[in-house]
């Protein structure tokens, strides 16, 4: 072998071509399958030789001194020495790690068996395990076969100590565990991350349609808020009118099939469109046409409800619709949270009663109209049919519940212009024929019949005063001369409104005294309460006026006190086209109730 210069470790000399000896391996360091291999045997003298020689020879860098190798070979030990001999026992186990990156994880091979060396124990590629590691067998050259054979892999692998191995291997690969862990964790949390990516992209997704079926869940009420079954009875119609041979006619479920109209709503035309609408006709086969049409219609909220509740309330009060007359109305308790109650008559040929109740409860509005000719139902037998369907919806509705319904007679609801007659409350003087109409009030310019004897325009006194006239159309027979002037006067209190009130009925009675032809009737009195409990009295005076030896004009005359207001109703008839004496006596008392609203 050189003394000098970088070289491969040298092979071992080739013995003689003539020589029985077998060719010596070659122990150039190299890649290994299993164990180390194992030289050809030669003689143990000149092994020895051999053996003593090649732990001299010391692997230099490129351009290093012979000194320097010699050192290197000092501090580092022959790599290539057997165990136990000298140049191995010089020095330690080298402790540099490898210049190459950690193999990949592999289960320990041959390379990692135990030697059964406790002195000295290293491992491929130089590196050293410690104390406790498991060092492979190192390589021997051709010329060490002097030394003892190594352990067969599987005996060696076998006596390892079991945890001894193990732990060596754990020790040596913990970087490379390390790494894979790590690795793992990191793909782990990729994995969730696309998950939780993959939950959102399917959140915002639009859900599929929820199917509409009946089953309880927290979408959809187990119970509707309102149903047919919730309409009027045979058993409920009983209750309006007993005896008769209730029966039901129609059934509507939807807005578009409920196509009755409820009497003066005919034009109603809300703002505000209800969640669902149920309606339902009954009749009977009596000679008066009794009937009955109850809806209901249910609303967003309570607030909808209201403001629908108070439109119609106010169209029900106008009740405009030709030939209606506003024939009573009252005042429930006890039935709903709001409740509207009128009678109304349309004279017609014959003429047809229609009792109308309007019921609010809650978020729900309830509608009855309960027909008959001749006489009206009374209003306690309809509000009588109502509470058992107001109960059954009431509580779904977020409404009052019927408790013990009370009815009272009532002054009709206040129509703009407040305090004046309206058309519908004035009568036909024919069934069947005329239409009223009426001129905004103004000024005062009616000079009165005659029998007045003072200027109504200017009397002293009043503080406000006006006229409001009324005509009758559509009626051939109506008198040229046939027509109704209301004036109307206020007062600072009702001391005043009084004294002028007598002042100007005196001056009517005594008219007789005044002027010769005239012939004056004294009728009743009519006293009753208008709005806010206002007491009210109306005076009824006919006079009969001769215009000519075979002619002579009629008045019907209405003198009206409520609080500090007084009307004076002129009404130019005839003997032969007249109110009747009920009509006459309610536009009496229907003059002084809105008398009282002003």
């Amino acid at each position: 072998m050189s003394e000098s210069g970088f070289h491969r470790p040298r092979r071992a000399l080739a013995h003689d071509t003539d020589s029985d000896e077998p060719t010596a391996a070659d122990d150039t360091p190299g890649d290994s399958d299993g164990a180390a291999r194992r030289g050809a045997d030669s003689h143990s003298s000149e092994q020895a030789s051999e053996g003593g020689q090649q732990g001299d020879d010391v692997a230099q860098e490129p351009g290093t001194s012979a000194s320097s190798a010699s050192s290197a070979s000092s501090e580092q030990g022959n790599p290539f020495a057997r165990p136990g001999s000298e140049s191995a026992a010089t020095s330690p186990a080298p402790t540099t790690e490898p210049l190459v990156p950690a193999p990949v994880p592999a289960m320990p091979g041959p390379e990692f068996e135990d030697v059964g060396d406790t002195g000295s124990r290293r491992r491929m590629n130089g590196l050293d395990d410690g104390p406790t590691g498991v060092s492979p067998a190192p390589r021997r050259s051709a010329v060490s076969s002097a030394t003892p054979p190594e352990k067969e892999p599987l005996a060696a692998h076998a006596g390892s100590g079991g945890s001894g191995g193990s732990d060596s291997w754990v020790h040596h690969h913990k970087r490379t565990l390390l790494i894979w862990g790590i690795g793992a964790l990191v793909a782990a949390l990729l994995l969730v991350f696309g998950f939780y990516l993959a939950g959102r992209n399917n959140a915002a997704e639009p859900t599929p349609p929820v199917s509409a079926s009946p089953s309880p869940s927290t979408s959809v009420s187990a119970v509707p808020e309102v149903s047919g079954e919730d309409l009027l009875t045979v058993a409920d119609a009983d209750k309006i009118v007993g005896g008769a041979s209730w029966a039901v006619i129609n059934t509507a479920l939807t807005r578009e099939e409920a196509t009755a109209k409820v009497a003066c709503l005919s034009t109603d035309l809300s703002d505000v469109n209800p969640t669902d609408t149920f309606q339902r006709s009954m009749g009977t086969s009596q000679d008066d046409q009794l009937a009955a049409l109850q809806q209901v219609d249910v609303y967003a909220n309570a607030g909808a409800a209201q403001q629908v509740q108070m439109q119609r309330t106010a169209a029900l009060a106008a009740c405009d619709e030709v030939p209606a007359h506003i024939e009573s109305s009252t005042t429930i308790t006890g039935l709903g949270d709001d409740v509207t109650q009128v009678t109304v008559a349309f004279q017609d040929i014959p003429t047809t009663f229609r009792t109308v109740l309007l019921v609010r409860t809650g978020r729900a509005l309830t509608m009855l109209d309960v027909t008959r000719h001749i006489e009206a139902v009374d209003v306690e037998g309809a509000v009588a049919g109502l509470v058992r369907s107001l109960s059954s919806i009431c509580s779904r509705v977020d409404g009052m519940c019927p408790t013990d319904p009370v009815v009272t007679a009532a002054v009709p609801p206040p129509v703009d212009p407040q305090g004046w007659l309206i058309t519908s409350d004035l009568p036909r003087v024919r069934p069947g024929y005329g239409r009223w109409t009426a001129l905004p009030p103004a000024d005062i310019t009616s000079q009165g019949m005659g029998c007045e004897n003072l200027p109504l325009a200017t009397e002293p006194g009043p503080t406000d005063r006006a006229q409001r006239t009324y005509l009758l159309t559509q009626d051939d027979m109506t008198p040229e001369t046939f027509g109704i002037d209301e004036m109307v006067f206020d007062f600072p209190d009702n001391t005043q409104a009084r004294l002028f009130a007598n002042k100007l009925i005196k001056n009517l009675l005594s008219c007789k005294e005044r002027v010769l032809t005239a012939k004056v009737t004294d009728l009743n009195a009519i006293n009753g309460t208008g709005a806010d409990g206002v007491a009210l009295s109306t005076r009824m005076i006919t006079i009969d006026q001769a215009i000519s030896d075979n002619s002579s004009v009629r008045f019907q005359l209405f003198v009206s006190i409520a609080d500090n207001r007084v009307s004076y109703l002129l009404a130019s008839v005839t003997d032969s086209y007249e109110f009747s004496p009920g009509r006459r006596n309610g536009i009496a008392l229907r003059t002084a109730e809105r008398l009282s609203q002003g």
